[in-house]
């Protein structure tokens, strides 16, 4: 997969468990991401969204709710349309991101998952976070674990750098929750600007956040 792959996987993902979760449609037979019908379409909203630098599942999330209201039915079609990612923007630019609230929406849909599953399964909270059946933002997926994840990282490193480079706030945030996780991720990719390279090299964060450093726009190294 390329990166556009990527994120356009996480949209697919997201758009058939909004689907599953919030409508009466039903499928009786889901292909895979490569073979679906509309998947140059979910490439078109991959598209947009490294563009834009957002995160593909939260730009679905909101995409559905702004569809919902105006159409009886709908495919992918709609949502790869650049009039929708107007709207996502506009919607953004009004309401914020409420990192704290994403933060403990993810970890209350982890618990339920985990409430879910069999007695006798044997899946661990990182098996969880790497599967692609479950609605993850990237970066919750890679900072959740108290330990960073290598498994994690390989799938789901450079999305969630992407979604983190568009955020600032965000990364702000992570510094308060996780701060050796987002050390270790700009180690291994490209640093955000936030801190000292000298602090990145070292992994650590002693010196956080420099007073009036501009937020610079990081271009990860081609891998």
């Amino acid at each position: 997969m390329d990166d556009i792959d990527i994120l356009g996987y996480a949209a697919w993902v997201e758009y058939y468990h909004l689907v599953k979760t919030r409508t009466t449609i039903r499928y009786n037979e889901r292909t895979g991401y490569a073979d679906n019908k509309y998947y140059k379409r979910f490439r078109q909203i991959g598209e947009q969204c490294k563009k834009l630098n957002i995160d593909p599942a939260d730009y679905m999330r909101i995409a559905f709710d702004l569809i919902n209201d105006n159409y009886k039915y709908f495919t992918p079609m709609d949502f790869a349309s650049p009039r929708l990612f107007t709207a996502y923007r506009e919607h953004k630019d009004k309401y914020g991101v409420p990192h704290l609230t994403v933060w403990t929406t993810q970890i209350n849909n982890l618990v339920q998952i985990e409430c879910m599953r069999k007695s006798n399964e044997q899946e661990t909270e990182e098996d969880i976070l790497i599967s692609g059946m479950h609605s993850f933002v990237a970066w919750f997926r890679l900072f959740y674990l108290p330990k960073f994840s290598e498994r994690i990282f390989e799938i789901y490193g450079k999305a969630a750098w992407f979604e983190l480079q568009a955020d600032k706030p965000l990364r702000l945030f992570l510094r308060q929750q996780r701060p050796t996780h987002l050390a270790e991720l700009e180690k291994r990719i490209a640093g955000f600007g936030d801190l000292k390279e000298s602090d990145i090299c070292n992994g650590t964060v002693a010196q956080r956040i420099q007073p009036g450093l501009p937020d610079k726009t990081v271009t990860p190294p081609v891998s």
